[in-house]
């Protein structure tokens, strides 16, 4: 019991004193670990507890001396979780015992090496979920040697979560996964805050795909990708598989079902989206993708579509703020042959259609819109490949009168379509239809038979004189 007259500031170590006095009886055990806090707990019951499968530390003293014999002769028979902040790789080592199945590590000072943080694992063969976070020595060149030799392969068979994130480039991190193994169905997120080189991509994600891309054409298997701006100047990729891939028998749409499931690997890096963006599709196996989501992507080069256009299962494909030059590129790119082959859902959400604004200028105006250049490649693909089977424009900005008569030929040439414009940015939710499926005024035959007019004859097209990156040329 906690005297009534102990003054407040001696109140948290009165609530020390206690719990140090029952350690027989803890199960569950988070404290601030300070010289002082030792000292009491020595002079209390010590820091055996036989019971203790929970322990979470906050390294406060970085003064070692004998408070690590302590804590390394502390009896935890039953530890399975261990959360570590702060602290030095002493504290650390101190801490671990065999029995762990989950150990989280933040904020090693001065940062530990690749080498001697494999050692430490290597001691802990029960671990199913890791994480390390501003733990490691950066290293400034990529590793020449190749892995297992410079450092031994550390096995973790029972490891089903892997996190590390890192303040540096990622090459350490990339160097640690390499002499990790688990098993292909383990979740891992990979994370680093300073831009890297295209060499240094390229080893990160090669990394990356040899630990999380799971077995091609198995349950692990990618079914679903995500890509998003990430902290600003990043780029965030996220891998799903648990999503179910008969979406179209059942009427329901993958792209929705993301919101609310966990990736099953992440990829957070900075540098050249082209770069990330290229790099992954170039070397994850992707194979069994069917659904795909861009969001503020600043893809504005050709080579990322065409990776992308090139998976041979992507019949589902989402575009959110995509700036105007990017979706230029990705419009460039659906006209033409033998690209997105099995594409039959697209949404285009959030686009800016025309480079002015209804309050700025006349409504019949339209400057350097995106409404003809997407008319054509649906066009196209209705003629000389798959058609599409259902176009999304929901959330639509700067669409005006003179673009209804080419969403009207839109709403012909799929099978369902659908268009609703932004009307108030503090409520997204809410929008007006425009127009609703074309399949329920009139069949797909009966679409291409009406649809005779020349999209490229249109009077108030002005996207023929806009250059490569979707602006208009003088």
């Amino acid at each position: 019991m906690i005297q009534p007259n102990v003054k407040e500031e001696d109140l948290p170590f009165a609530l020390e004193n206690i719990a140090f006095a029952h350690m027989d009886r803890v199960k569950t055990f988070a404290v601030v670990l300070t010289r002082s806090a030792l000292v009491r707990a020595r002079k209390c019951a010590g820091l055996d507890a036989p019971f203790l499968t929970a322990l979470t530390v906050a390294v406060d003293d970085y003064r070692e001396g004998d408070s690590l014999v302590w804590l390394t002769q502390a009896s935890w028979p039953h530890l399975r979780s261990l959360e570590c902040h702060y602290g030095t790789v002493r504290h650390l080592q101190a801490l671990l015992r065999p029995t762990l199945t989950s150990l989280i590590v933040e904020y090693i000072e001065p940062c530990v090496t690749v080498e001697v943080l494999l050692d430490l694992l290597s001691g802990l063969p029960h671990l199913t979920t890791l994480k390390i976070l501003h733990c490691l020595t950066p290293i400034d060149s990529l590793p020449t040697a190749p892995p297992g030799s410079s450092a031994p392969i550390v096995s973790l068979p029972q490891l089903r979560f892997f996190e590390i994130g890192e303040g540096a480039v990622g090459i350490s991190e990339a160097h640690l996964l390499n002499h990790l193994k688990f098993s292909s169905n383990t979740e891992v997120h990979f994370s680093n805050q300073v831009s890297s080189t295209l060499a240094d991509i390229s080893y990160i994600v090669s990394a990356f795909v040899a630990k999380a891309s799971g077995v091609p054409g198995s349950m692990g298997s990618a079914k679903a990708f995500k890509v998003e701006e990430w902290l600003f100047f990043g780029t965030k990729i996220s891998v799903y598989s648990q999503v179910v891939p008969d979406f179209w028998d059942r009427g329901e749409h993958i792209l929705w079902d993301l919101e609310r499931l966990s990736p099953t690997a992440t990829l957070g890096l900075m540098g050249s989206q082209q770069d990330v963006v290229s790099s992954f599709i170039s070397q994850y196996p992707l194979s069994d993708v069917h659904s795909v989501c861009c969001r503020s992507s600043e893809l504005d080069e050709m080579e990322p579509w065409h990776l992308l256009a090139q998976l041979p299962s992507v019949q589902e494909l989402h575009l959110e703020h995509t700036p105007r030059t990017a979706f230029a590129c990705f419009l460039e790119c659906l006209k033409e042959q033998h690209t997105f082959s099995s594409l039959q859902f697209l949404r285009l959400s959030h686009i800016v259609w025309n480079k002015c604004h209804s309050s700025a200028r006349r409504q019949d105006m339209r400057v350097g819109s995106l409404v003809p250049p997407l008319l054509r490649a649906i066009k196209y693909r209705q003629q000389h490949g798959p058609r599409l089977h259902t176009l999304q424009l929901p959330y639509a900005i700067n669409l005006f009168e003179n673009d209804d008569e080419d969403l009207e030929r839109l709403s012909r040439m799929v099978d369902k379509f659908r268009c609703s414009d932004w009307e108030d940015p503090d409520e997204p939710d809410e929008c007006s239809t425009c127009y609703s499926s074309g399949s329920e005024g009139e069949t797909a035959s009966d679409a291409e038979g009406s649809s005779d007019e020349d999209p490229e004859t249109d009077e108030t097209d002005t996207s023929d004189d806009l250059d490569a990156d979707g602006e208009e040329e003088p």
